[in-house]
């Protein structure tokens, strides 16, 4: 199982998680492909630029200039290496929160990879919205729009033998013991990163049942569209499937519709993730 490990002082990723996201080939090259086909000449604003891989990526599509934003200082300097073995000097490297920032130069693209499943758990929604109000001019956004999907499934949630049980939210990882699948996938949302962003979503979905036995959870998967045609999804390291439990079990047969909502803040946890019939 992969975790992506935090630090505990300002919530920003540590080391070993940037090492897990910048394996992701699939990841690497949808924004690595959609640089090369709008990046040239352009001013790139990357936010939350981690490693730096991002930044790179523009700078040797032929950015004319790239901005790079890095609040957590351990990050920023390995940030900095790496520009700096790479001969990029058109890469700026700002060291601050994206959240706190009160001004910004006018930039043609601005870049943020800071995704997790449905936008619960990580600033995307927050940082953009903010960005977009203090920048005058409209840039391309890249993400453009990440696509929510959900499923009705019963899990595990205990030991084999029934003996103990405890619903909770779980990643669903490769390795995971996979959840029964009670309904299809469908779309239940798409958030399109632009100006106007609400900071609260509040989702109505309907599924219908595929089997007769319990519905006791949601799986939550997400699929991010960088740019128009270019698209990647969930893998172990970057948004992995979210198995979130029904606050009750529902008894269904084939053909049964469920309705639910779903209502939360982007950016602020699982923890304020609610599920209601």
């Amino acid at each position: 199982m992969q975790t992506a490990l935090r630090h505990t002082d300002n919530g920003s990723f540590a080391p070993a998680g940037h090492l897990e996201f910048v394996r992701n080939r699939r990841r690497n090259q949808a924004f690595k492909k959609a640089f090369d086909h709008f990046a040239s000449g352009k001013t790139v604003l990357d936010v939350g630029t981690g490693s730096g891989l991002l930044a790179i990526y523009a700078a040797c599509a032929g950015a004319r200039e790239v901005i790079a934003i890095e609040k957590d200082e351990k990050m920023a300097e390995i940030a900095r290496r790496n520009f700096e073995r790479n001969g990029l000097g058109i890469i700026k490297l700002m060291i601050g929160d994206a959240l706190s920032l009160t001004e910004i130069p006018s930039v043609d693209i601005v870049c943020g990879e800071l995704l997790s499943t449905w936008c619960v758990a990580e600033p995307q929604i927050p940082v953009i919205s903010h960005l977009l109000k203090i920048l005058e001019n409209k840039p391309i956004l890249v993400p453009r729009k990440i696509i929510n999907l959900v499923q009705g499934v019963h899990a595990t949630f205990g030991d084999e033998e029934g003996l103990v049980r405890f619903p909770t939210t779980y990643f669903e990882f490769d390795s995971t013991e996979k959840a029964l699948d009670v309904t299809p996938s469908v779309v239940a949302s798409e958030i399109l990163f632009s100006a106007g962003m609400s900071p609260d979503a509040t989702i109505r979905i309907t599924l219908t049942a595929m089997a007769k036995v319990q519905i006791n959870a949601l799986r939550l998967t997400s699929i991010v569209e960088i740019y128009p045609g270019i698209y990647f999804g969930a893998a172990n390291d970057t948004m992995p499937a979210m198995i979130v439990p029904l606050p009750k079990e529902i008894s269904v047969v084939p053909g049964q519709i469920i309705s639910l909502t779903i209502s939360y803040t982007y950016g602020a946890g699982w923890e304020n993730f609610k599920v209601n019939g």
